[in-house]
């Protein structure tokens, strides 16, 4: 089922990559099931499906723009929960590893604290994006 959330600009940009590494993913699929099917280990309907997988991903990445870099205003996705969920959630597992790169860094080098809360807020917000898609998915 397709949930609609809003996501708020400092998640766009986290978001839109980690939804260009699950293309990335599909499409790397999409070429192993090719491989399989001109072998005559793949059925038609699995190419399909993976097609299809690619598609949905092309649709979200419409929404959230093609370009990289922050983004200036918060995006109303409409999307497949699974994959907004996925996609959400891989979002945050990369800033919390770049937030913890950062602490530790900062704890090395004995740098002011401070530096870190635009790293960690991020985090935050990412977190309470993936809180709200859970809870829209639970709902559906």
């Amino acid at each position: 089922m397709a949930i609609t959330v809003t996501v708020p600009p400092a998640c766009v940009d986290p978001l839109r990559r980690s939804v260009l590494t699950l293309y990335q993913a599909k499409a790397e699929a999409l070429q192993h099931a090719s491989l399989r099917y001109l072998a005559g280990d793949c059925t038609l309907g699995q190419i399909l499906e993976r097609t299809e997988g690619l598609a949905r991903i092309d649709r979200l990445l419409d929404q959230l723009g093609r370009g990289l870099g922050p983004a200036a205003e918060a995006r109303e996705i409409t999307t497949p929960g699974d994959l907004l969920r996925e996609a959400a959630y891989g979002a945050l597992i990369d800033v919390a590893e770049s937030a913890a790169e950062l602490v530790h860094r900062s704890w090395q080098s004995q740098r002011e604290p401070a530096e870190l809360v635009p790293a960690l807020e991020w985090a935050a917000e990412l977190a309470a994006l993936v809180a709200e898609v859970e809870r829209l998915v639970d709902q559906v």
